[in-house]
């Protein structure tokens, strides 16, 4: 009981395992996160960066706290070109926004290109099926980064001419931060990973037909995802930015997209708590729970259950939900993640830890 105690003591404090990636906590297909949709001029904060960063995210503002926008992981057969990305074996879909295609082993995670919707140049769709881009060198974890040549080809539509050209580039990915990630008094996370990836492609296409000679298109992409892991194996916080450009036609950016996606909703009333104020008198052992992992109903065993005050608290101590002279807990309005029973009898308190599925 002690040793369970400390655990969430530890996890209540923010002081958890230390994260890194592996093949072994990636999404799977079918994992799914709901995200707000930010303001589009969020910085990047690029320059917070290395072991013990802050990212203050308390001034984020939602663009519609009633709309979402989904991080989800679908089998590649499922999405519009299938037939392009053959090798991969999950895609990632940045809802209305990018979809990136993935194949792993134990040791390195491959990216064999990604699709985004334009105004100006159609269905942008980056194939990397003569080399895939490396994106991770399991374990990944700070300071980790690795640099990577890609190649393959680039589809798009220019003044409604399909557009097929050899694309080439290269990558840099890697590890750039670990600290908290604030949102406000409450949402304080402090065991996040930030994962950091930049890639550019080059395609050369011959538009003599539009009078345009010989023209480059070159596409960017800049994107930090934040990462805590028992929360969930996607991200809970998002940049991402898409450029494309063709200086021979314009010197202006072609493309010029930004997408910022957060899990939590910053609070600018929610006020501190010590969540230390959990643990005081944890002196008995009587109480389990079960399933765990749980998905709709979560069940507290013990000989005084039934009179007891059963709580459950979200990882920062905060209580969201407090039942009486019940030990059958609904808990399917719970979004996935790491949560804890705090049962309170006449002895004094007991906590526990459940996964929510």
């Amino acid at each position: 009981m002690k040793k369970q105690l400390l655990l969430v003591a530890l996890l209540l404090t923010g002081k958890a395992f230390t994260q890194n990636f592996t093949q072994s906590n990636e999404a799977n297909v079918g994992s799914s996160v709901s995200m707000y949709i930010c303001d589009s001029l969020t910085s990047n904060y690029s320059s917070i960066k290395g072991d013990n960063s802050v990212w203050d995210l308390t001034n984020l503002l939602i663009r519609d706290t009633n709309k979402r926008s989904l991080i989800s992981v679908i089998d590649p057969s499922n999405t519009p070109y299938k037939s392009l990305y053959t090798t991969s074996n999950k895609a990632i879909v940045l809802e209305k926004y990018l979809t990136s295609y993935y194949n792993s082993s134990n040791s390195e995670r491959n990216c064999f290109g990604y699709f985004f919707p334009t105004k100006e140049l159609g269905d942008v769709r980056a194939v990397f099926n003569t080399d895939p881009e490396i994106t991770h060198t399991y374990p990944f974890e700070l300071n980790s980064k690795k640099t990577d040549n890609l190649s393959g080809t680039l589809y798009y539509t220019f003044s409604n001419l399909p557009i097929t050209a050899t694309a080439t580039g290269s990558s840099m990915a890697e590890v750039d931060g670990r600290g908290t990630l604030k949102f406000d008094a409450l949402k304080i996370y402090k065991n996040v990973l930030r994962y950091h990836i930049k890639d550019s492609i080059n395609a050369t296409v011959n538009l003599t037909i539009l009078g345009l000679g010989i023209v480059d298109l070159t596409l960017k992409r800049d994107q930090y995802e934040y990462y805590d892991h028992s929360i969930s194996n996607l991200p809970i916080y998002a940049y991402s930015n898409l450029q494309a450009f063709a200086y021979k036609l314009s010197s202006d950016t072609l493309v010029n997209k930004t997408i910022v996606l957060s899990k939590f909703n910053p609070d600018k009333n929610a006020k501190p708590v010590d969540p230390t104020n959990s643990l005081t008198d944890l002196t008995f052992d009587s109480y389990s729970i079960y399933p765990n992992p749980a998905k709709e109903i979560l069940y507290v065993i013990g000989e005084n259950s039934t009179n007891a005050t059963i709580s459950i608290l979200d990882q920062t101590g905060k209580t969201i939900r407090t039942f009486n002279q019940t030990t059958t807990l609904p808990i399917e309005y719970l979004e996935k993640g790491v949560y804890f029973v705090k049962v309170s009898d006449i002895r004094g308190i007991e906590v526990l830890k459940f996964m929510k599925d």
